[in-house]
């Protein structure tokens, strides 16, 4: 049931009624960012309700049907399935990431209302603050998925270890970070030039090793992993003076 609710695809069957199939203009994916720019906000807002949604609308028929935890969840991740691979549309359908966000967006509710919501509202401030920060620096929302949903799977890691929304969780997180990725291989907003790689290859392939910072200051004391940040940035700081 899942699968089915996940296959119907508004984005679709407006084009269908429009006469275009929405997979074959723009950038040829079925989905609410692609409707809006082919037919505006008309077709595009109940678009992207139906589609945040879906998972949702799977999960309860589930609960109400009597379904385990495990099984309820299940039903919410085949909705996304079923919108990327619908039958009907020889499998070829949108990227799931509306049906992700829903869920995910049940998820917070959770962790914030039933868990320690003083701590969690505290994170999400901070986090909006990243994807502010984030959104003006690279002038895209491509972006923002690589960069800050791990911090949030990691922070959910370490602070609700044994909550059983967990993997599920991390199924959504990997899924809308791996849809990241290659939007952004695809539209190819990375671009590095030759030249300057060469220049900086060293600098360039360290930069995603700071990731271990965060890992430093979980498992050390304060005091040594404050001390490696100080070191690695005086290192640089350096550097930068002797050129």
């Amino acid at each position: 049931i899942g699968y089915f609710i996940g296959s119907i695809n508004p984005a679709y069957i407006f084009g269908k009624l429009k006469g275009i199939d929405i997979r074959e203009v723009g950038t040829k994916n079925a989905g609410t960012t692609n409707l809006y720019h082919t037919f505006g906000a008309a077709y595009a807002v109940p678009t992207a309700i139906y589609d945040t949604l879906k998972g949702l609308l799977a999960m309860f028929i589930a609960w109400i049907w009597g379904a385990n935890f495990t099984f309820m969840n299940f039903s919410g991740l085949f909705a996304i399935v079923g919108h990327i691979f619908p039958f009907y549309l020889k499998f070829k359908g949108g990227q799931g990431v509306a049906s992700a966000t829903g869920i995910m967006l049940f998820y917070l509710i959770n962790y914030m209302f039933l868990i320690n919501w003083v701590d969690f509202l505290f994170f999400l401030v901070f986090m909006l603050l990243l994807i502010g920060i984030f959104a003006y620096v690279t002038k895209t929302g491509e972006f923002l998925s690589i960069l800050l949903l791990p911090i949030f799977g990691f922070y959910i890691y370490i602070q609700y270890p044994n909550e059983p929304y967990n993997p599920f969780l991390w199924i959504i997180l990997l899924h809308i970070i791996s849809i990241g990725f290659y939007n952004i291989i695809s539209k190819k907003l990375i671009v590095i030039d030759d030249e300057g790689f060469k220049r900086h290859k060293w600098r360039v392939i360290a930069r995603p090793f700071a990731v271990l910072f965060i890992i430093f200051h979980y498992y050390l004391v304060d005091v040594i992993s404050v001390s490696i940040v100080g070191i690695v940035a005086l290192a640089f700081i350096l550097l930068d003076i002797i050129k």
